[in-house]
């Protein structure tokens, strides 16, 4: 990928104007991606700041004070979805954190990145891109007081503004020269588009080994017939797959969860108090219903259904499973607040024994070896030089008692093949397959599954685009290059780079 993306480069700054440009700021050398290039507010931090870091990304920091406030606007504006920040679960809140972090560590590197690469941004820029802003206009005119007043009301300084806009201004200089080298041409575009539209149906048969409905259906004297002579091989499996063949110890509760947000504990607490209280006189279920506080169970009056250990917090595991049935817990003090337990039902863990699975082992065993001694024979099938592969197939598929089936017209914008499912080898092989080559080079496998297809009728349209139509897709087709190189970029960056996020501040989230 590498070698290919110099050589694309250096072939096409060869037959641009802009080959000095190019070379002066050291294209060639850029291989990789970024995924996001706009303004991002008071991001960059000039210096190390002395109330401690929520990540270093080489040499620079990212202040807690920068995340802070990064994270509080993502959370405002998320929050509505909610009904406020208060009302925000609290799993949920801390998986948007965790992403603002890895967004501003990603921002960090590639603004280093194309620093390093040459992408300069000059003050005269940077002056430009602030007097451009319309919120820091009244009566038609730039105001610096309400440019002065933003940076003091988000709690930053001029220098860390201007530094966050420097580095937004950099990627966008560097995502604009990438769209550049490798825009599409209109002979390109063209062509994408009939291949998108392009439409295939193809008949197929397919090999499940781990699908139950196709493996029971192996007839029981050869089961017997394989589990006499291959004995320690069914013993085998069932050694290897114990956890297939028993049941864990399980239960059934409902609880009741009242949240507990920083500094507030004490509160929760007692309104967990004042619920236990109810408890005594009141149905548990009914009370659930109108006070639990966990969105998922409140409307089934906190019924979690049945679950075995390691699906909860320990905490919450080590008091549901020591409960007796119908017996109502204390308030337990979870990281997603104050619980109130009530075990409606136990079920003792359970196992098969060999003797009674064996059969089935070894109906799946003769099944999936068949799979393998199908999917053998019909490679060499594809890959011969035969001119008869398709009456040979036809042969083989009979042979083994499949059938062929048809999965109706689709293209390359169906997410899903009909009858298949979303197998994206299935769905490139299909869409490969020719009147002139209506056969694959081998057969397509995915998981457990072994599929063999064959071109039953291939539409090509023969509508051109207009010349909007394909102004319009050479930008989708430019944008999507460029998000994939600069993507690639970011990838490199962090594996060469020293990232260290702060583990203390990130648990406390």
């Amino acid at each position: 990928m590498l070698k290919a993306f110099f050589d694309t480069i250096r072939k096409q700054t060869h037959s641009k104007k802009e080959t000095s440009l190019l070379k002066t700021i050291g294209i060639w050398l850029i291989f990789g991606t970024i995924i996001v290039v706009f303004v991002f507010w008071g991001v960059g931090s000039v210096d190390a700041p002395s109330s401690g870091f929520a990540a270093t990304v080489n040499n620079d920091v990212i202040s807690l004070m920068d995340f802070k406030r990064e994270s509080d606007r993502q959370l405002e504006f998320y929050a509505s979805l909610f009904g406020g920040v208060q009302k925000m679960p609290v799993e949920q809140k801390a998986r948007l954190q965790s992403m603002v972090l890895d967004r501003m560590i990603s921002e960090k590197l590639l603004s280093q990145g194309a620093e390093k690469q040459g992408f300069h941004v000059t003050d005269s820029e940077i002056r430009d891109q602030i007097t451009s802003i319309p919120a820091f206009y009244q009566d038609g005119r730039f105001k610096r007081e309400i440019y002065q007043a933003y940076i003091q009301q988000s709690r930053s300084t001029a220098a860390q503004f201007e530094a966050g806009l420097r580095s937004s201004l950099q990627l966008n200089h560097a995502r604009e020269l990438i769209s550049l080298v490798f825009e599409p041409s209109e002979q390109e575009v063209a062509t994408y588009d009939k291949l998108q539209n392009t439409k295939v149906s193809v008949d197929f048969v397919g090999f499940d080994a781990d699908d139950k409905n196709q493996w029971t259906r192996v007839g029981q004297s050869e089961a017997q017939s394989f589990l006499t002579d291959h004995k320690n091989e069914v013993e085998s499996y069932y050694q290897k797959n114990l956890s297939q063949y028993s049941e864990p110890e399980q239960i059934r509760a409902r609880h009741i969860l009242i949240r507990s947000l920083p500094g507030k504990e004490a509160e929760a607490k007692v309104r967990a108090e004042q619920i236990h209280e109810r408890l005594k006189k009141e149905n548990f279920e009914k009370v659930a219903k109108e006070t639990s506080e966990d969105p998922a169970t409140k409307s089934k009056g906190g019924d979690l259904g049945y679950f075995s250990k390691g699906r909860m917090v320990p905490e919450f595991e080590k008091v549901a499973f020591e409960l007796s049935p119908d017996i109502i817990s204390q308030p337990i003090k979870t990281q997603y607040g104050f619980h109130i337990i009530k075990v409606l039902d136990k079920k003792k863990a359970t196992s098969k024994e060999l003797k009674e699975v064996e059969l089935n082992i070894a109906k799946k065993l003769v099944f999936e070896n068949k799979t393998s001694e199908f999917a053998k024979k019909a490679n060499e099938i594809l890959k011969s030089n035969s001119k008869n592969k398709s009456q040979e197939l036809n042969q083989l598929v009979s042979q083994y008692g499949l059938q062929w089936q048809n999965t109706g017209l689709f293209d390359a914008k169906t997410p899903e093949v009909p009858k298949v499912g979303a197998i994206e080898d299935f769905h490139q092989a299909a869409l490969g397959l020719t009147k002139e080559e209506p056969l694959p080079s081998g057969v397509v496998r995915y998981a457990s599954k072994v599929f063999v297809l064959k071109l039953k009728d291939r539409q090509v349209p023969q509508k051109s685009l207009s010349k909007e139509e394909l102004g319009k897709l050479k930008t989708q087709l430019s944008q999507g290059r460029t998000i994939e190189i600069l993507g690639e970029w970011e990838q490199h960056l962090a594996k060469k780079g020293r990232i260290t996020k702060n583990s203390q501040f990130l648990s406390q989230l």
